[in-house]
């Protein structure tokens, strides 16, 4: 256990040390700055308007979902690129080496790998929370809905990490790594779209459960199934013991 952390420290120090990490969380807020107020505009010109006319939005999906999605959309690309160096850049610099003949299991490395990245992956998450608090000063909302909507992007952040930190442990390239990552990412976000090509009941309703979209729009419609956690947290198990097999591979090369 204190290996996991003396690994995680080193990690976490990397990134909050690092200047591209701080421009990323850069352009991440400013542009998330730039479309919030817009969203929010549009909201009140809704709510202003009569029933009859489209009136009475909700401000959960007109306001809060818009923004989740949008910042969804950019942690789908920034994630790869936050875990692309993990291991990939260790492989690079032949510093892998000196992990794998030193006494700490391919476990302790895999996870503190693993819980850095996803840490500094949710700081970005956080900031995208201060959003809809601040609307909180001005406007009064049900708070459960929003709460069960970053719970499942913070589980769905934590499965993207863990398929970055798997790609990266592929290849000693980490542009490679993030390229990997993005695809794996879109891979696993889209399986369920298969399900309706699928003619047996059995074998279409398989597919849809492995959907992880469908699992993610049960915590933003506020309803925490524990079929969606099970789903995240044995996605995300998969992904990092794939990472410490291949860790594991490579001590006896």
């Amino acid at each position: 256990m204190m290996k996991t952390v003396l690994i995680f420290k080193k990690e976490l120090k990397s990134y909050l040390t690092s200047p591209i990490y701080f421009l990323l969380a850069f352009v991440f807020t400013a542009f998330l700055s730039l479309r919030f107020l817009p969203i929010v505009f549009q909201f009140a010109q809704l709510s202003s308007m009569p029933a009859q006319m489209g009136g009475g939005a909700n401000i959960h999906q007109n306001v809060f979902m818009v923004h989740l999605n949008l910042v969804y959309l950019i942690l789908l690309f920034l994630t790869p690129l936050i875990t692309m160096k993990l291991i990939a850049e260790e492989k690079k610099e032949k510093t892998i080496d000196l992990l794998l003949t030193s006494p700490v299991s391919s476990w302790s490395i895999t996870m503190g790998k693993f819980f850095a990245a996803w840490f500094v992956v949710s700081l970005l998450l956080v900031l995208a929370l201060l959003y809809p608090l601040c609307l909180a000063l001005v406007a009064d909302y049900d708070f459960g809905p929003l709460v069960g909507s970053y719970l499942g992007m913070f589980l769905m952040l934590g499965l993207n990490t863990s398929i970055g930190l798997f790609a990266s442990s592929l290849t000693s390239s980490s542009l490679m790594a993030a390229f990997i990552g993005l695809l794996m990412t879109l891979g696993v976000m889209l399986s369920g779209s298969l399900s309706g090509s699928i003619n047996h009941p059995f074998w279409s309703k398989l597919v849809e459960q492995l959907s992880l979209v469908l699992h993610v729009q049960d915590f933003f419609n506020g309803v925490l199934e524990s079929s969606a956690f099970v789903f995240m947290f044995t996605t995300l198990f998969l992904f990092c013991f794939l990472t410490e097999r291949v860790i594991e591979s490579s001590r006896w090369r």
